[in-house]
């Protein structure tokens, strides 16, 4: 089923990206905000890598030649390159921001009697 030309797998992958960001931007409030940012990001990736990478049926067959080439693989492995990518470097950045709190200095005195 296509509307305007875009498929059901689309609307699904804007839908959870969509609430992936509402759960994030809610989290925020909580007292700990990370673990729903990941919780959220990995379902997200795995419902997108899961709709990208399981092959599709044609919505019109045609008979079948002796050799099927699939067009659509380099797409499928460049869309997944950068989702791995992009949840990895969130990760990093999520665990140094939020995670890892900053360590704050403090002076160290010494009782020293001279």
């Amino acid at each position: 089923m296509l509307i305007g030309g875009l498929g059901a797998g689309l609307f699904f992958i804007i839908l959870f990206v969509a609430l992936s960001v509402l759960i994030c931007l809610i989290g925020l409030r909580t007292d700990r905000p990370g673990v729903f940012c990941v919780i959220a990001t990995f379902i997200s990736l795995f419902v997108i890598l899961f709709i990208v990478l399981v092959p599709k049926d044609s919505a019109n067959p045609t008979p079948e030649p002796d050799v099927v080439y699939d067009h659509t693989s380099g797409f499928r492995k460049g869309v997944t390159g950068i989702l791995v990518i992009s949840t990895l470097v969130t990760g990093v950045l999520l665990c140094s921001q939020v995670v890892l709190h900053p360590i704050q200095g403090s002076r160290i005195r010494m009782n020293v009697s001279r």
